[in-house]
């Protein structure tokens, strides 16, 4: 466990949380956020890659918990994308939008309570866009758009692709934009063996066996790292959405007396702090049923 240094101007440590890629094994964000937001943690800066992209702008954009996890369990990929050309990608995502947008409230990242990023990659260029304006939904997909399988997404005369193929779980961003303590949660998995049926099967994997090199370095990076045990989940298979959700909250729950040492010595549970928080949380419940 590495103690950050604080954010000493505005007198308090500022908590960011970063949510990694890993297709439908990010479906434990959910879990890990439902644990989070139990205990009463406070979070100042969301960034999220693919996945933890998606998740963090639903969640940023003041989306039930509870409710997001009752739809994830029902979800599967007819109701999601389209087939096309294979021109640049084998699917189109005008349906996932829509259903993201709506998720999201059509906000714009400008308007959210949180601090969010979105991580894509400019394919034409190969550098790393962080995405901090704009539609809150297009820039999460844009950040989930694995390269091959679904069409790239033009953002302000970019075309982007999936942030994962760079970096798998976005830390470096949440210090960039002033988190003092980053909580990182990796979704990914070690690679496993795998007879490939079908191309999209090889994409998936090429980019697994990716992710595993290029993260050893970078994910060392955070305060603290959240990484459910999600083996038998595999990145295409949504009907294990439960699974990942529970291997999601499990991690969470066993990390927590760290997370919590971390933040107390940072002055961030305290009893006003907590007050705060949950009067907070009060208010965006009241908002969501509203």
């Amino acid at each position: 466990m590495r103690l950050g240094v604080f954010n000493l101007s505005e007198g308090k440590a500022r908590i960011g949380l970063a949510l990694g890629g890993g297709a439908a094994r990010g479906m434990a964000h959910i879990g890990v956020l439902s644990v989070l937001e139990e205990q009463g943690m406070p979070i100042d800066i969301i960034t999220g890659i693919s996945i933890g992209a998606i998740i963090g702008a639903i969640y940023a954009a003041g989306t039930d918990l509870s409710w997001l996890e009752k739809l994830a369990v029902t979800l599967n990929w007819d109701q999601l994308i389209d087939v096309t050309v294979p021109r640049m990608g084998f699917f189109k995502t005008e349906k996932l939008y829509q259903l993201l947008d709506l998720l999201c409230k059509h906000k714009q990242t400008e308007d959210l309570d949180y601090i969010y990023r979105a991580i894509a990659v400019d394919i034409q260029t190969g550098s790393e866009v962080v995405l901090d304006k704009g539609n809150v939904a297009k820039n999460a997909l844009a950040s989930a758009s694995i390269p091959g399988i679904f069409l790239p997404q033009e953002v302000d005369g970019r075309l982007l692709v999936d942030g994962g193929i760079r970096s798998r779980v976005p830390i470096d961003p949440a210090r960039q934009v002033g988190a003092d303590i980053v909580i990182a949660v990796d979704v990914g998995s070690s690679v496993q063996e795998l007879t490939p049926t079908s191309v999209i099967d090889i994409i998936l994997q090429s980019i697994d066996i990716m992710q595993q090199e290029i993260n050893v370095d970078k994910v060392c990076k955070a305060d603290v790292v959240i990484r459910p045990d999600l083996e038998q989940v595999k990145p295409h298979d949504l009907r294990l959405a439960p699974v990942a959700i529970e291997a999601g909250r499990k991690a969470a729950q066993e990390k927590w007396p760290e997370i919590y040492t971390l933040l107390e010595r940072a002055g961030r549970l305290g009893s006003k702090e907590r007050g705060r928080y949950n009067a907070r949380q009060s208010i965006k419940k009241q908002r969501v049923s509203s």
